[in-house]
């Protein structure tokens, strides 16, 4: 079940949706005017490199997972 970031075109708020279906993305209203000029934003992914490179394994929370 993922969890989409929105906009809201009509008051400029941005909030997040839990979206259960593919059917319920189509009906997403704005959760601070109840507005549905919504469009999906893109999120950002945060991810970490674990090469081997003398660094320590613990900074920031950036481990390797033990899987080759």
């Amino acid at each position: 079940m993922p969890i989409y970031e929105y906009h809201c075109r009509a008051c400029q708020a941005d909030f997040e949706e839990l979206v259960l279906s593919p059917s319920q993305a189509d009906h997403v209203v704005c959760s601070r005017c109840h507005g549905s000029e919504v469009e999906r934003k893109v999120s950002v992914v945060g991810c970490c490199s674990t090469s081997g490179g003398g660094g320590s394994s613990s900074s920031f929370g950036c481990r390797s997972s033990g899987f080759s």
